[in-house]
């Protein structure tokens, strides 16, 4: 019994000799490389068996491109075709979906920061809206609805993506929807604090106590909505679907994990998201593009009905935005109402 229990510590020694050997190897392999003839020859020709296997797969530009885009760490998740490719991409747009990445990170620190006057703009549509007649089921809730990136706009209306220190035409877009629900019955109330100013890579820490505010007023909240536009690197032109006579821009819903954090509401979340968009496609199909799942929280572990809702593209017209609203709020009340009865 010894002898065995011997045999098997001199052979946990040898493979971790051999391991630790193997590594040495491809390290010196990587660095001779660069000044070795011979090693360069050693090396290309590994290549070239690679190169050679490969070749033998019909593998177009266009689907290397998605393999690329699949399994990259800031580009996982997207749908798009946004050529991640091009020397045009990886040059201007990369960096700044790195940094996008892992903005809510940053967010989760509980970093002081000195208090600084945000610039007063005025959002034209009013926060607050009353309901005409009262759905019964809504008698005694609210809606919340808040933007955390406050200076993201519409770029034909306003000439930017975003408006730096200023509320961006995302705001309007987020009264506007309030008033939409709150005529419909749901009274809401949307919430102009800004966000993102002076510090965005801040915006989430400080949206955070925004929502902490509303749930500290003890009402019996409907739902949490945190409104966005999108925007997709690389894409200069806007996507549109015909709801009725109007022309709308696409809304894209957006669901925190607890990949990085606990999120016990998260598959709640989910499921509110899933029946909205499951109730756009019966009414009123591709209005609602999808639900995407990202990891990070968005703020949503606060209550089990918290979403972020993304309102077209930096490329839309507010006035296609603002038809979505109309639509978006007729679909929204018709869940809550059949989630809350039952």
């Amino acid at each position: 019994m010894y002898a065995k229990a011997v045999l098997r510590i001199i052979r946990g020694i040898f493979f971790a000799l051999a391991f630790v050997l193997i590594i040495i190897l491809g390290v010196s392999l990587d660095i001779w490389g660069q000044y070795d003839p011979f090693s360069r020859l050693l090396l290309s020709g590994t290549s070239q068996r690679i190169t050679d296997f490969l070749s033998g797969s019909s593998l177009t530009a266009a689907q290397a491109e998605r393999i690329f885009q699949a399994g990259h760490y800031v580009l996982a998740g997207k749908e798009d075709e946004i050529g991640v490719l091009s020397d045009k991409y990886r040059t201007g747009m990369e960096a700044q979906q790195i940094m996008g990445s892992h903005i809510h990170a940053l967010a989760e620190g509980n970093i002081l920061e000195e208090s600084v006057p945000v610039p007063q703009q005025k959002v034209p549509l009013n926060h607050s809206a009353h309901s005409a007649p009262v759905i019964p089921i809504f008698k005694e809730y609210k809606a919340y609805l808040y933007c955390t990136h406050s200076a993201e706009s519409y770029i034909p209306d306003s000439g930017e993506a975003r408006l730096e220190g200023k509320l961006g035409l995302v705001n309007q877009v987020a009264a506007r929807l309030a008033k939409e629900m709150s005529t419909r019955g749901l009274t809401s109330e949307f919430i102009s604090t800004m966000h993102d100013y002076p510090e965005y890579n801040k915006s989430y820490t400080k949206s955070r106590e925004t929502v902490k505010n509303i749930i500290k007023r003890q009402e019996k909240i409907a739902i949490l909505l945190d409104i966005h536009r999108d925007s997709i690197p690389g894409i200069q032109y806007s996507s549109t679907v015909k709801v009725k006579d109007k022309t709308c821009a696409p809304v894209l819903i957006i669901v925190g994990t607890d990949e990085r954090k606990p999120h016990p509401h998260w598959k709640e979340n989910y499921h509110l998201a899933c029946c909205i968009y499951n109730e756009a496609q019966k009414k009123y199909p591709g209005l609602v593009k999808g639900v995407r799942i990202k990891a990070g929280t968005y703020n949503q572990e606060y209550h089990p009905r918290a979403l972020l809702l993304e309102f077209g593209s930096d490329y839309n017209r507010l006035e296609e935005v603002m038809n979505s609203c109309e639509y978006m709020a007729e679909i929204i009340l018709a869940v809550l109402e059949e989630e809350l009865s039952s």
